[in-house]
């Protein structure tokens, strides 16, 4: 192989590498960011929930 094949062949290495890096740092984000916000989303219908069994016993607790 010569210095130019060389130099293009890792040139080429270098930015299949970059590409895959970065494709997979994005996927990564994009699959973190899902993840959060679907661990967000079931914290708040649990805190809604909670609330309202709090609400129910609180009213039936005064009807008492």
């Amino acid at each position: 192989m010569s210095a130019n094949e060389y130099v293009l062949w890792f040139i080429g290495m270098a930015v299949a590498i970059a590409l895959i890096l970065g494709l997979g740092t994005l996927r990564m984000a994009g699959l973190l960011r899902r993840r959060a916000r679907a661990v967000e989303a079931e914290h708040e219908a649990q805190v809604v929930e909670h609330h309202h069994w709090y609400d129910r016993f609180h009213h039936h607790h005064h009807a008492a």
